[in-house]
């Protein structure tokens, strides 16, 4: 169901960088279908024998999310399982490879959330990141004024903000 025709990529540390790219992760216990769903979403196809996939396989998404077109760097998967569902009270999605249930839903509500958490995060980790950077942005600013001051000795100081 997917538009583009997806192939396993190399890692680029630079699709991270960008502010519209996000990254989905397929995790799950061994034999479970991993593999499967992404093939049946980004492929549209079904191949019901497979050997087993091994490791960590990279493929590369593009989607429109609000009318923007999102690159989905890298989809993994990978059979380790973690609570993480039920940690970040994700939903729960009947889905089946074989029959397609469910498959572009799961995928295309899976970007969209995550171009929304990129976008309005909320997670005290971030929100520590950029308490430091403003406080780096203040410092420099008062560097600046500093070297002002110093430049121009009749110079009148404005009130800071308190």
């Amino acid at each position: 169901m997917a538009r583009d025709k997806a192939k396993p990529c190399e890692l680029d540390q630079e699709k991270y960088d960008a502010d519209d790219n996000v990254k989905i992760i397929c995790l799950g216990d061994s034999a479970v279908g991993k593999s499967k769903l992404m093939e049946r979403f980004l492929m549209d196809g079904f191949q019901p024998q497979q050997l087993s996939t091994y490791a960590l396989t990279l493929y590369k998404h593009t989607a429109t999310v609000d009318g923007k077109t999102v690159l989905v760097a890298d989809m993994k998967m990978t059979q380790k399982s973690f609570n993480f569902a039920r940690k970040f009270s994700l939903p729960l999605y009947f889905v089946s490879a074989a029959d397609g249930t469910n498959v572009v839903k799961l995928f295309s509500d899976a970007i969209r959330l995550a171009v929304s958490y990129k976008q309005n995060s909320r997670d005290f980790m971030d929100e520590v990141l950029q308490e430091l950077e403003n406080i780096d942005l203040k410092r420099e600013e008062e560097e600046e004024e500093e070297m002002l001051d110093k430049e121009q000795p009749g110079r009148q100081q404005s009130p800071s903000p308190s």
